[in-house]
């Protein structure tokens, strides 16, 4: 029965789905007792080839930075990583909750990446359509390779632009201008195709041309 009143605070309970729509409630004292407690230190684990840790384990980046009495054992371990080549994995508590987190060189300094848990990753054999992979030909592989080779180039980050924040600019600057811009959506049309071939053929003379 549902009901367009307010609920008090008070009588918001938590929950913790144990199966579809069934919940356990927990009060604050229930998670009081498994509260981790916070602080500032990270607590290593141990050190592993970064070669091991797949990117998709990683979730957000955030830089360390030494305070004026930690910056000798701050610099030593980042000499330590770089120079043989490990990451430290270890955890911290972060926001009432406990992270695992890879410590890994970047420039002159320690990046720490929070990590997804192992039973947060999805495996590829949940989805069904990658179960049994289509079988490609030889001369589709060496046209995607030509493709490949045709578009090769170093990778510079500064020549991607986030284009709905430049258009967002143009259009609070046209709004502050008085003007009433008309904005086209950018989407580029695809047709499908079951003609590999010819696709790959199609996007090779393009990228040629460039």
């Amino acid at each position: 029965m549902k009901e367009k009143k307010e609920v008090p605070w008070g009588s918001i309970l938590r929950g913790y789905e144990v199966e579809k729509g069934k919940y356990v409630a927990l009060s604050n004292k229930d998670l009081e007792k498994i509260e981790v407690k916070s602080g500032r230190a990270i607590e290593i684990l141990r050190f592993v080839d970064l070669d091991k840790l797949d990117s998709i384990y990683f979730e957000k980046s955030y830089f360390l930075v030494p305070t004026e009495d930690s910056k000798k054992p701050y610099f030593l371990l980042l000499e330590a990583l770089q120079s043989n080549g490990k990451v430290a994995v270890g955890r911290v508590v972060m926001h009432e909750r406990e992270h695992l987190v890879a410590l890994r060189p970047y420039g002159n300094s320690v990046l720490m990446e929070t990590m997804h848990y192992a039973d947060e990753i999805r495996d590829p054999s949940d989805f069904p359509e990658l179960r049994k992979p289509i079988e490609v030909t030889p001369e589709e592989l060496e046209l995607a390779s030509q493709l490949i080779r045709i578009m090769k180039k170093p990778f510079n980050l500064k020549e991607y632009k986030d284009r709905y924040q430049e258009e967002l600019r143009e259009l609070v600057e046209a709004k502050m201008k008085g003007k009433e811009e008309v904005y086209e959506p950018k989407v580029p049309e695809v047709e499908a195709t079951q003609d590999l071939m010819q696709a790959l053929k199609a996007s090779i003379k393009v990228s040629a041309k460039r």
